[in-house]
């Protein structure tokens, strides 16, 4: 099963953010057992997508695309379906959430170096 995500986020800083994150989770992936296989298209569109629909243009989208392949073996044989539909669907959400606790924790380091630069002064 494939899964492709069309990424667009309005603000500039929430597109470098996405960006950012999207490119660790595509190489932490190595890291995991048995990971989905996710590809990142930030440049570019993914060939099984301009395959199906050859209007899709990059331009469109802020962040591209993120195409997720879950195989049969390793993620259906054994396991409820609806855990895999219940990823699939709460990606979205997962993603906001890392990128709204990155702006707080940034936010969180600057206002720390103001009220130094503040006892500083």
């Amino acid at each position: 099963m494939t899964i492709v995500y069309s990424l667009d986020f309005e603000l500039p800083d929430d597109q470098a953010l996405a960006r950012v994150i999207l490119l660790e989770f595509q190489t932490s992936m190595r890291k995991v057992s048995a990971p989905v296989n996710a590809k990142y298209h930030d440049k570019d569109v993914p060939e099984q997508l301009e395959e199906k629909f050859p209007n899709v243009k990059i331009s469109d989208y802020s962040n591209g695309f993120l195409v997720i392949t879950h195989t049969a073996k390793d993620h259906f044989i054994g396991k409820d379906i609806e855990q895999v539909v219940t990823f699939a669907t709460g990606f979205r959400q997962f993603l906001h959430f890392h990128l709204h606790g990155i702006k707080g924790a940034l936010h969180k380091k600057m206002r720390a170096r103001v009220e130094k630069f503040e006892r500083v002064i």
